[in-house]
């Protein structure tokens, strides 16, 4: 995941952060962008929920937002 997040970063795309996060029920995305809508979540996770039955997300505990950066005046 270092490898994938520096390869992210160095891609001449504007990030300046990347993070890894876990998967399993835990693990969700979801974007809004004007009338766009898109949720995916996860299911599978070893030694606890071992099958893909997972239909629902689950809470939000954590929230990771992402916005345009501001014109920077010169």
């Amino acid at each position: 995941m270092h490898d994938l997040n520096q390869e992210l970063l160095s891609a001449g795309i504007g990030l300046v952060a990347a993070q890894h996060l876990e998967g399993g029920p835990e693990a969700q995305l979801y974007l809004h962008v004007g009338k766009v809508e898109f949720e995916m979540f996860g299911s599978y996770e070893t030694s606890f929920r071992e099958d893909d039955g997972n239909s629902t997300p689950w809470p939000v505990p954590n929230v990771i937002g992402i916005r345009p950066r501001p014109p920077v005046a010169r």
